[in-house]
């Protein structure tokens, strides 16, 4: 009986580890995927290439502390804020002024264009669903 329930505890903490890993290889791919788009815009150096990759890791580790901390609370909002402030001051450092006014205002052009998407997603789901009442 002993043994059993050792080796479930010792399963459960490989499963956990094992997601702890994930977790990390995901936070990674996604700091990846942001230099790599600014990489697109810009010719990086691989130093500022690296510097970028670091200060994602580090916005999303603290974004997931502030989401842990300050979710369905009114201070969400502003923790939040802070952090990306905190990014973009990186940022700016690291690309120089006129190529962080260049990124910031790609980024907000395209959070824009989702902001849009999904309002106009929203918008054709309540379309839809005024046309189901109407057919009955």
């Amino acid at each position: 009986m002993h043994k059993s329930l050792f080796y479930i505890i010792v399963a459960c903490l490989s499963c956990l580890s094992s997601f702890a890993q994930d977790e990390k290889a995901v936070d990674s791919l996604v700091s990846l995927k942001s230099v790599s788009e600014v990489k697109k815009q810009f010719e990086l150096t691989e130093t500022e290439q690296k510097r970028l990759f670091e200060a994602n890791k580090i916005a999303r580790q603290k974004q997931k502390e502030v989401m842990a901390l300050y979710r369905n609370t009114p201070a969400f909002a502003v923790a939040f804020d802070r952090v990306q402030q905190q990014k973009d001051s990186i940022y700016a450092e690291i690309l120089g002024k006129e190529r962080f006014v260049r990124y910031k205002s790609r980024e907000t052009q395209n959070r824009d264009q989702f902001e849009l998407a999904q309002r106009l997603k929203q918008q054709r789901q309540k379309d839809s669903i005024q046309a189901l009442i109407l057919k009955e």
